[in-house]
């Protein structure tokens, strides 16, 4: 998985009308290799190789040989047996063969595609060969350049190079996106997608607060809550049942950004802990995010301009800064912003705010990523008690900008829970080999793991502590825990490796997905010390049973795999994944 950005695509130009024509039809294959740093994309084949006659430059597909790997049957044989036994078949990797075409203007265009062609193809570093079919789907395979080209190669002296490449694919496989499932305590006691319009406010369900500064007001639209607020003028909404203890958690999903407008008092709020009655907004935690209008030093250093969070308590109306920081990635659409308060390290004091990616009713299927968490000492009027269980969130615009508007709120309680929960997890394996799942835990908890589909086995893992987050392979072949986490659990030293930017993250984490010769780490893939030791003694049992391969001629049937945790809190969760393969991409 890469981030670089497309920047050469062959042909060049929007797709022609005659390829558009054969894209609706869906009667053509299309086939695309992409360089191994995902900037130069070449289409080989179907209706996006179809080229604007005024840009000729292109690659051809004409031939393709080897794209089934190859295979041998292992067998055993005794010695007064007639025949043999069979054992297992084991795939060699895929070597295929790619005749090409490039075409161009005479001189340098043609000079240039050969070039770029060439220079995308390594055999250290592999790129995709992609097949995408209307029926089958996207399917693609990692391949090396094998062995020189067969054909000379005349360094563009005419418009038209014809050669053959011989590649290769090490693990054999085509394979397409991930089936997932997650599994998570449901905790929420307040939702609202804003499906009725009102106008002005939110409807029967909620109370709104407004400052005294500029016009305007909350309403909902049919599928949001956005505003008509100007001139700094904020709101705070607070939801008409309160939670059911200190200790709770309130998420909104940020909509239409169009952008949010950097460097501007323009914010989005989320509300814990206010008081039951009286004008939302005057006393609670609020968790603020924004963009910073001017650079701050101190313990948390901060940058002008750049997107940051809030953490504050009020009380009548006097706000107390608990903590502020910038963040990484800027505020988009969809985000999952989440606030939790109490219950943490111990102490009704602490709170965490995470971001999430994916959006569902539930806030659910989410794998969290935390921004921030603070821990301090009681404060005058701590917000403990009945008298403070409101939950809700707020906006504020600037004179020129409306905030973005939300899209969904939840909330409810974040109690520990000793036995919370069991479940399945359910998969597809679309490919026509066995797949071996994974599973990504999240602490805190002790997690079972059903031995594949139906199982009365179980392999369990843990505890897990606060923030821990663990990758379990079950397939035997590769080492089974590569710890992923990326904060300290709370109480436990910090890294001096910080966490980089979500994009490295991510790209570390998929290159621990296809990696089959790890060792057990002492720090997490990030750089945090793993308080229990080694994170392969967590684990008791073995796995054994893989997700069977698709039966042919029939759809690939819901597995249903058992899992369960305790000692969990709403931050536990269970993400269940695998990666279908199949020998053949159409």
């Amino acid at each position: 998985m890469s981030f670089f950005p497309v920047t050469t695509r062959y042909p060049a130009g929007p797709i022609t009308p005659a390829g558009a024509c054969w894209l609706l039809k869906g009667t053509l294959p299309h086939v695309t290799y992409r360089s191994y740093n995902d900037a130069v994309v070449f289409n080989l084949l179907g209706p996006l190789a179809i080229w604007d006659r005024t840009i000729p430059e292109r690659i051809v597909l004409e031939d393709v040989d080897g794209l089934i790997p190859p295979w041998r049957n292992i067998r055993q044989k005794g010695a007064t047996q007639d025949g043999s036994t069979w054992i297992t078949s084991l795939y060699d990797p895929m070597e295929a063969g790619l005749t090409v075409k490039a075409h161009g203007r005479p001189g340098q265009p043609t000079r240039k595609v050969i070039r770029d062609w060439i220079d995308s193809w390594d055999a250290k570093k592999p790129g995709t060969l992609s097949w995408f079919t209307p029926e089958q789907g996207y399917w693609w395979a990692k391949m090396r350049w094998e062995k020189p080209p067969l054909d000379k190669i005349m360094g563009g002296l005419f418009n038209r190079q014809k050669f053959k490449m011989v590649v290769s694919c090490d693990d054999a496989f085509w394979r397409t996106y991930d089936t997932t499932s997650v599994f998570a305590i449901s905790y929420l006691s307040a939702v609202d997608n804003f499906a009725t319009a009102y106008s002005p406010g939110l409807g029967p369900n909620w109370s709104i607060g407004y400052n005294t500064a500029g016009t305007g007001y909350l309403y909902s639209d049919g599928a949001q809550c956005t505003s008509t607020l100007h001139g700094g003028r904020s709101a705070a909404a607070r939801w008409h049942i309160q939670a059911g203890s200190d200790e709770q958690v309130v998420t909104f999903t940020i909509g239409p950004v169009d952008p949010w407008p950097a460097a501007t008092d323009v914010y989005l709020d989320l509300w814990a802990r206010m008081d039951n009655s009286g004008a939302p907004g005057q006393t609670g935690i609020r968790c603020r995010l924004g963009y910073r209008t001017e650079s701050t030093g101190g313990k948390h250093t901060t940058t002008a301009n750049n997107p940051y969070i809030r953490l504050s308590y009020f009380i009548s109306g006097t706000e107390t800064v608990l903590r502020e920081t910038d963040v990484t990635v800027p505020w988009q659409p969809t985000d999952q912003i989440s606030l939790a308060v109490g219950g943490y390290a111990g102490t009704d004091y602490s709170y965490k705010v995470q971001r999430g990616t994916n959006t569902n009713l539930a806030h659910q299927n989410t794998t969290w990523q935390t921004l921030m968490t603070v821990v301090h000492a009681q404060p005058d009027g701590s917000h403990i008690g009945s008298s403070y269980r409101g939950i809700g969130f707020g906006m504020q615009a600037n004179g020129t900008n409306l905030p973005p508007s939300i899209k969904l709120f939840t909330g409810g309680d974040n109690q520990a829970v000793v036995n919370q929960d069991s479940g399945y997890v359910t998969l597809f394996n679309q490919g026509d080999q066995d797949m071996w799942p994974y599973f990504i835990l999240v602490g805190p908890g002790t997690f079972g793991l059903g031995d594949g589909p139906n199982a009365t086995q179980a392999v369990t893992y843990g505890p897990l502590l606060e923030n821990q987050m663990v990758l379990i392979r079950t397939d035997p072949r590769r080492y089974s825990v590569t710890d992923l986490t990326s904060m300290p659990p709370p109480g436990t030293p910090a890294t001096t490796q910080a966490l980089s930017a979500l994009e490295s993250a991510i790209e570390e984490f998929f290159s621990f997905m296809s990696n089959a010769s790890m060792q057990a780490p002492q720090l997490s893939a990030f750089g945090t010390p793993f308080p229990q030791g080694n994170p392969y003694s967590l684990l008791k049992g073995r796995f054994s049973r893989p997700i069977p391969a698709k039966p042919p001629g029939s759809p690939a049937p819901p597995q249903q795999i058992a899992v369960a945790f305790k000692d969990g809190t709403h931050s536990t969760a269970i993400l269940a994944g695998g990666t279908p393969l199949r020998r053949y991409p159409g």
